[in-house]
């Protein structure tokens, strides 16, 4: 029996389907691909999953009892997300500065800046913004402080251990929202555990349990079916809502941040609470903020609006962040400039030019 006669132009536009078909499925591949990646990168953020640490930060790392990790002394590690960065802690625990004195050198003013990451700083120790705000005032030295993942909690708790016995004129508590996060949970996302904090009848109260040990690298937090959740909510959305995100509900860590404040003047310093950009931060405004540091009397230095001024353009915001999203170098240098303005306005000595 004879074959009707197949129309050419039907079967070319049948292969042009069938090959756009295979080409939407690639490109609709790749793209699911991504979104679960991008999925799973938040997830880890979130704390869904323990990370591991950063290059080869474990050699910097020691666990405490009380804040969950510290700095180890006299260590050195690198980084390398926007380049190669060495880390050096010196035998304070802090970053550089090379085992300062306890007394402020004579004729020296000193600046001691608490925090996370954002203080402690994923570039060169010379581009920091601890170091830039040291270039803009005069005979001042600024010890950088930070511990990366710290939420306020630890801060309060690190400058009582490891700050209180230094003679320091300013304290600077160098903060993200993600700091007043942390300090509601059980655990960071690199396993270690954080040190728990409460309202009782209106008073702050710590647990002085001590902590329990870090989970192994790789242990799950919760289990495969929330994560498949998350998952086909972040592809659908855009976006997901992590089972332990926060529900910005700020009471304890505000009255932290608080209790931060009242320590350091009770010891005739004074304090400035800073808050630092990432490339997806909001004004401090925003989450009650702005209007709790009024409240309580904390001078407050909120970086968003007047970085955004500098960097109208998404182009130029994203320059000053690095893949990672912590600041780089240009936004070391900005922040810098920036808390050295605050500070002379408020009657600081301005370096000579």
């Amino acid at each position: 029996m004879t074959q009707p006669a197949r129309d050419p132009r039907a079967v070319a536009i049948g292969r042009a389907l069938v090959g756009a078909l295979w080409v939407g499925l690639a490109v609709g591949g790749l793209w699911l691909a991504g979104q679960i990646r991008a999925a799973a990168a938040s997830w880890e953020a979130a704390g869904g999953w323990v990370r591991t640490l950063r290059g080869n930060e474990e050699d910097i790392i020691e666990p405490h009892p009380h804040l969950g990790w510290v700095h180890r002394p006299n260590s050195v590690a690198s980084y390398g997300e926007g380049g190669r960065v060495d880390w050096s802690i010196d035998g304070n625990r802090f970053r550089g500065h090379d085992n300062a004195p306890r007394a402020r050198p004579p004729g020296r003013r000193r600046i001691a800046a608490i925090g996370d990451s954002f203080t402690f700083g994923n570039v060169p120790v010379a581009d920091n913004w601890t170091e830039r705000l040291e270039t803009h005032l005069a005979d001042t030295d600024v010890l950088n402080m930070g511990v990366s993942g710290y939420g306020v909690g630890q801060m309060l708790l690190w400058y009582e251990q490891f700050c209180a016995d230094f003679e320091v004129d300013l304290v600077i508590v160098s903060i993200i929202e993600d700091d007043l996060i942390r300090a509601k949970r059980d655990r960071f996302a690199t396993g270690f555990a954080v040190p728990r904090f409460s309202l009782v009848d209106g008073a702050l109260v710590h647990d002085p349990t001590p902590l329990p040990p870090r989970l192994d690298p790789g242990a799950r937090t919760q289990p495969w079916l929330a994560f498949a959740r998350y998952a086909a909510t972040w592809v659908v959305r855009g976006r997901a809502d992590h089972p332990a995100q926060d529900d910005g509900e700020y009471t304890v860590p505000f009255a932290i941040l608080d209790a931060l404040a009242t320590r350091v003047r009770a010891d005739g310093r004074e304090v400035l609470l800073v808050v630092m950009p990432t490339s997806w931060s909001r004004p401090a405004a925003d989450y009650g903020l702005t209007a709790f540091a009024q409240d309580h009397d904390i001078p407050l230095l909120d970086l968003y609006p007047p970085l955004r001024q500098a960097a109208p353009t998404e182009a130029a915001w994203d320059a000053l962040f690095l893949p990672d999203n912590h600041p780089s170098v240009d936004g070391n240098a900005e922040i810098g400039r920036l808390i050295a303005a605050r500070l002379i306005a408020d009657g600081w000595p301005a370096a000579a030019r």
